[in-house]
């Protein structure tokens, strides 16, 4: 008997790469869900319980990515609820969800709490930053040769958004367990690593910076960057430095059977050839 699996949020950066790689990996009985569905998809909205029900069945398994980070806070945990709710509901047997490495008393740990208290099997992919905005940040840095960070010596284990996408797909075609599993690329990097290694890939010299939280918001506000968002920026680089990226694990390699693709060359492969842009989570 087939196994039905569901990629909530199928309409996100994330979520698109994860059923590219379902299909990759032979995976061919699939439901997709979305606020914003297209041919063969479902609709869902976390917002809205009502719509879920219909939205989840049939599945048997589920990945539950994270909402966007606009939704922060209380809003963005009643979304979970509602998906974790309904998946019991509609009789879906697993769960998989895409929580953030190092997260503390925060909307993560609530979901992962949320999920323990529903009494399915589930695993928590303890994702890594994204390797993606590190282009666009130290192609600017190496134009005016200094890359700045509130972080003094926290490092990163960065990883790209394809590869936590292909671990995503990897855990929904697991048989149901609980488990927790940190998606990391494989070198936690520092800011003076980062400066280093975007020297090589752009070709100019890029030294670092470290300077106080406020100086950094004050930093960003100048250039442009509205007032609240600068000092939350200020704030996740200075939590750094507390260590909650900085991990050496092997799950990645454990559960796809592959190394996690290095800053180096997730920048020289962008550097040398255009890069195809999409959009989503």
């Amino acid at each position: 008997m087939h196994t039905t699996l569901l990629v909530a949020g199928a309409s996100g950066h994330l979520g698109r790469l994860v059923l590219q790689h379902l299909r990759r990996l032979g995976a061919h009985h699939l439901i997709a869900t979305t606020r914003t569905p297209s041919s063969g998809q479902r609709y869902a909205d976390f917002d809205n319980a009502d719509s879920l029900p219909a939205a989840f069945a049939g599945a048997q398994r589920m990945l539950l990515i994270s909402t966007a980070l606009g939704y922060a806070g209380p809003r963005r945990v009643a979304q979970h609820r509602n998906a974790i709710d309904a998946a019991v509901r509609a009789g879906v047997k697993s769960i998989v969800y895409t929580s953030l490495l190092g997260a503390v008393n925060d909307d993560h740990t609530q979901t992962e709490t949320m999920l323990r208290d529903s009494g399915l099997p589930h695993i928590i992919l303890r994702n890594a930053y994204y390797m993606e905005p590190l282009r666009d940040t130290l192609a600017a840095a190496a134009g005016c040769g200094k890359l700045v960070s509130a972080a003094t010596i926290g490092r990163a284990a960065y990883i790209t958004r394809d590869d936590c996408a292909l671990a995503a797909a990897h855990a929904l075609l697991l048989p149901p367990a609980t488990r927790q599993l940190d998606i990391v690329g494989p070198q936690a990097l520092s800011g003076a690593d980062l400066a280093k290694i975007g020297s090589e890939a752009f070709g100019k010299p890029i030294a670092f910076s470290a300077v106080g939280p406020g100086e950094r918001a004050d930093m960003l506000a100048a250039q442009g960057t509205p007032p609240q968002l600068a000092r939350m920026i200020a704030h996740v680089e200075k939590a750094l430095d507390s260590g909650m990226m900085d991990s050496t694990s092997k799950d990645y390699t454990a559960l796809t059977g592959r190394q996690a693709c290095t800053l180096r060359d997730f920048l020289l492969r962008r550097t040398r050839a255009p890069e195809r842009l999409t959009d989503g989570g």
